[in-house]
């Protein structure tokens, strides 16, 4: 009686109505609950080698076993491409909640044959929690999202918790970003030769 997996990116309307009803009855009942983005590594180079019709194997395969990770009050929806998110209901902490990102990195890395082919993946987990970490969708989102981009630059295959740090530094990357974009647009940079 598992809710399943939204295999259609469409479906994100769904999720999206699920995941406003778990902030209602988490304000109303004071009930913690967790999101957790998911974020399969490498996805991109293997459906390039397999194919197209290998990626949606692997994508298909990928969202069973994430969906075999949670309880059946939880949600696994993909949001497109190889990305998922779970939503976690009713978490007693953040110990409950490391274990189900832990079992999903587990089963993600587990082999499986495509096309006569042994592939294995990684994945890169982000989580933000209800209420600390976002009070409406879009904020919760985009922090499990943040989080999700931190456990990638920790080298991926882990997760990570949201934390108002993470936030700071991604702020800080964006401006930076944004500051040597101007500075190519305005030919602010000088080329030097080191002659050694």
């Amino acid at each position: 009686n598992r809710l399943g997996v939204v295999l259609v990116p469409d479906n994100r309307a769904l999720f999206t109505q699920l995941l406003k009803h778990a902030f209602e009855t988490g304000r109303r009942y004071s009930r913690t609950f967790a999101l957790l983005f998911i974020d399969l590594d490498r996805f991109k180079q293997i459906n390039d080698s397999l194919g197209h019709a290998g990626g949606d194997l692997l994508l298909k395969e990928m969202a069973a076993r994430i969906v075999a990770c949670v309880r059946s009050s939880d949600v696994v929806a993909r949001l497109g491409g190889d990305e998922f998110v779970v939503l976690v209901q009713e978490v007693a902490g953040k110990q409950q909640i490391a274990a189900v990102a832990r079992n999903i990195l587990a089963a993600a890395i587990r082999p499986l044959q495509i096309s006569g082919q042994e592939v294995r993946v990684t994945a890169s987990v982000g989580i933000s929690t209800f209420p600390g970490d976002g009070e409406d969708e879009q904020l919760l989102m985009k922090n499990a999202d943040i989080a999700m981009y931190q456990a990638k630059e920790e080298g991926k295959n882990n997760f990570q918790f949201y934390t108002a740090a993470l936030k700071s530094n991604t702020v800080e990357k964006l401006a930076l970003e944004s500051h040597l974009r101007h500075a190519v647009e305005r030919s602010e940079f000088d080329v030097f030769a080191i002659v050694v």
